[in-house]
């Protein structure tokens, strides 16, 4: 049975998806008109499934459920895109738009090779990141970033030249986004900015989602390859 959920129940192994909507709901739990959540539970009680949806945006953990019920629902819903881990993806038959790999690196994080923050706010962090990133519409990226910081379940970093978002909630994190600035590649920027966002989660697991080109990096830097994920649209 899917039901609307206030709060998010706790599951002994996070994946990144579950780890994504623990921080979606720590940012907009109270939102109602911006973000929703669901449970899928058994006919014993058990959890079977998890969704978010922030701005029709959809993260799926998925665990053995009813898998009829639950694609009734993505159907009726219609997201704009999900997403999830690549098994599940492929076992519903979601249309795969960015295959990605999960991986996950475990506290306490130190490392002394860091970035000084610059502190140059969050226009230049936007700025920087849409250089080499995806992030969509900027103002729509600024307002989420800000609110996020505001709530207390983000932070972000800056140097003369890198940019990098973390993103979290209870003891988990999820890397939101890292840039270098064109021309400044190979000089160990992206590897400084990236331990600087850890010390700010410095307790907390912190997961990463990377095409596969950027796989070798985290791995680099002490992660560990979790699962593969994907974002999708419904087939």
């Amino acid at each position: 049975m899917i039901t609307l959920i206030k709060e998010i129940p706790h599951i002994e192994k996070p994946n990144a998806a579950y780890a994504k909507i623990l921080c979606h709901h720590a940012a907009y739990g109270k939102y109602e008109k911006i973000a929703l959540f669901w449970q899928q539970t058994d006919d014993d009680g058990k959890l079977t499934a998890l969704i978010s949806s922030v701005d029709n945006e959809f993260t799926l953990y998925f665990k053995n459920g009813d898998t009829e019920e639950l694609l009734s629902f993505l159907k009726v819903v219609s997201p704009n895109g999900i997403f999830t881990d690549h098994e599940t993806a492929c076992y519903f038959g979601f249309e795969v738009l960015i295959p990605c790999t999960s991986l996950v690196k475990l506290p306490p994080h130190n490392s002394p090779n860091k970035i000084e923050n610059t502190y140059c706010g969050i226009d230049y962090v936007c700025d920087t990141l849409a250089e080499r990133l995806n992030i969509g519409d900027k103002q729509a990226a600024h307002a989420d970033i800000a609110h996020r910081v505001r709530h207390n379940c983000a932070a972000y970093v800056t140097s003369d030249h890198s940019a990098g978002v973390i993103i979290y909630s209870g003891d988990l994190a999820v890397i939101n986004g890292i840039a270098v600035k064109s021309g400044m590649a190979s000089k160990g920027l992206g590897s400084a900015t990236l331990n600087r966002l850890l010390e700010c989660v410095r307790n907390r697991t912190v997961f990463a989602c990377a095409r596969d080109y950027n796989v070798p990096f985290y791995l680099k830097n002490g992660f560990e390859i979790d699962e593969k994920a994907a974002y999708c649209k419904l087939g």
